[in-house]
């Protein structure tokens, strides 16, 4: 009985996508960019966003002749794909659905943005990466040439997920160093090959638009946040409390963050004697995905790091923390912690519509 409960979070999930897409605009300008890539496809006319998400609603779109529409179709597969996915690979899936219900993740399900491809990509990255490091590897060339393909997918999502494929190289160096263990090698040659991937497309790219990564002068100068930026990233550490009631103080950000790193570096301090590979894997590439992120967003015409951006960061992040640990401490806690900030944002949500109406 306490399994089939959880059966509920898909459901509500659902529902949001329906009563937000319904409600409330989930549409922003990078939404109406990637249904002008997919309608001119198969020729790529513009490449200010990699092809995979407009490609998928060109797709969709042959079926329900609506690109919004298509977008929903996309955001409700990915989502049954990530709990299906969990449910049937991942021994921690409840933690995993739990999480779901962060304010992290309520945007990208909600909206038309390409991030919602990352959730079931970064989960099935997370069940091959369980593999290897079970030793419950296929082919080593085979997973080789799986997981390159796996990282170069992320590529063609999101721009910025190339940090995820440097990250890998640089933990692959790192670890085999440290243990001499020629195991290791897989990382550093996916992530090799995915980097020639990378470099291919983008030179595709440039054959059809004459620009590796679009025309970001377009976009006009970028107003640069950078209190909002930090204000967003310190949030980003704490899944229960979102701006449900307005922004919170900075100064409460700044106190919950704290608390949060603390409990963090007590998990991973733990982690760290149990010699938790994986763990360390998935919180050292959350890590260097965040810091690479600040270093080009002061070289980029970015006006403020957002949760678009950070998700891979908390997806990652806490995906490192809740690996390999099925009865985690104060389990109760969160699981009910999460659940009442997720019914407050659902009814925060009707209220809003009733001013409205």
């Amino acid at each position: 009985m306490k399994n089939k409960i959880y059966f509920l979070i898909p459901l509500s999930q659902i529902f949001l996508v329906l009563f937000s897409s319904y409600f409330f605009i989930t549409e922003t300008n990078d939404s109406k960019s990637y249904y002008s890539i997919a309608s001119n496809l198969p020729i790529i006319t513009d490449s200010l966003f990699p092809i995979l998400y407009p490609s998928f609603l060109k797709l969709f779109y042959f079926f329900v002749g609506d690109f919004f529409v298509a977008s929903k179709v996309i955001n409700i597969i990915c989502i049954l794909l990530f709990f299906f996915m969990t449910k049937m690979h991942i021994a921690e899936w409840k933690s995993l659905w739990l999480l779901s219900l962060s304010w992290l993740f309520s945007s990208i399900f909600s909206y038309s943005w390409s991030e919602i491809l990352l959730i079931p990509q970064l989960t099935l990255f997370f069940i091959l990466q369980r593999r290897y490091w079970n030793n419950e590897l296929i082919k080593t060339n085979v997973f080789i040439l799986l997981y390159s393909v796996q990282l170069f997918s992320l590529f063609l999502t999101k721009y910025s997920m190339l940090f995820i494929i440097i990250g890998t190289f640089v933990f692959g160096l790192l670890i085999y160093l440290h243990t001499n263990h020629k195991k290791h090698l897989i990382h550093i040659y996916s992530s090799i090959i995915a980097f020639f991937f990378c470099g291919a497309y983008v030179f595709t790219n440039y054959y059809f638009t004459s620009y590796f990564a679009g025309n970001r002068e377009v976009l006009g100068e970028a107003n640069t946040n950078i209190r909002l930026s930090l204000f967003n990233t310190l949030q980003a550490f704490n899944p229960f409390f979102s701006n449900l009631f307005g922004r919170m103080p900075f100064l409460l950000v700044s106190i919950l963050f704290i608390f949060s790193i603390i409990l963090y570096f007590i998990r991973a301090s733990k982690m760290l004697k149990e010699n938790k590979l994986e763990n360390m894997y998935f919180i050292f590439l959350s890590f260097f995905y965040l810091i690479s992120l600040w270093i080009v967003y002061f070289y980029t015409r970015i006006d403020t790091l957002n949760i678009r951006l950070l998700f891979p960061f908390c997806f990652l992040f806490f995906l490192g923390l809740i690996a390999n640990d099925y009865k985690i401490k104060y389990f109760k806690l969160f699981k009910y912690l999460l659940i009442i900030m997720f019914i407050l944002q659902i009814i925060i949500s009707f209220n809003r519509i009733n001013q409205y109406y």
